[in-house]
């Protein structure tokens, strides 16, 4: 795992992910976000785990699904869900 403290410390596919991420506004799965930056599905796991290591965006497992989200919607979403 890489320590990101920065912006600057996101790699392009990171940096990719993330801005889709803010740009959605609800949860999102890993082959979502697959399909819409054109990155394997492999590349967007790594890059969301290690972002969600890092606490800058946040995960839901829910059944056979992992839903990635924004800190920003964090609130608005878990309420919907849980």
């Amino acid at each position: 795992m890489k320590i990101l403290n920065k912006p600057e410390d996101l790699d392009k596919y990171e940096s990719k992910l993330v801005r889709v991420i803010l740009a959605s506004c609800r949860m999102i799965t890993t082959s979502q976000l697959s399909k819409h930056t054109k990155f394997s599905w492999k590349i967007c796991k790594r890059s969301l785990d290690n972002l969600y290591l890092n606490e800058i965006i946040c995960k839901k497992d829910l059944k056979n699904r992992i839903y990635w989200y924004s800190h920003k919607h964090k609130e608005r979403l878990e309420q919907r869900f849980n």
